[in-house]
């Protein structure tokens, strides 16, 4: 969600970020995708300060779900221009 907030100002991207394990953290997701679209920062701020991307990302429909892997290996990251 950071590289979301910090990237609205940039030419049209997409990005991704995603556990290979399946799960971000506490929810059933591995991560999300996303375009840099423009997106209320005040919004943002109260993800942010919850921890709570999984469902700021659930309503702009950007999730992952693959279910738990058991391969915990990395986390990937991914922006395309």
């Amino acid at each position: 969600m950071r590289i979301l907030k910090n990237t609205q100002k940039l030419k049209k991207m997409v990005i991704a970020s995603m556990g290979t394990d399946g799960i971000d953290g506490n929810s059933k997701f591995a991560g999300a995708i996303i375009e840099n679209i423009k997106v209320d920062l005040n919004t943002m701020k109260e993800f942010l300060k919850n921890s709570d991307s999984a469902r700021f990302f659930e309503k702009q429909k950007g999730n992952i779900r693959t279910e738990f892997t058991h391969m915990n290996l990395m986390d990937i990251g991914i922006i395309l221009k």
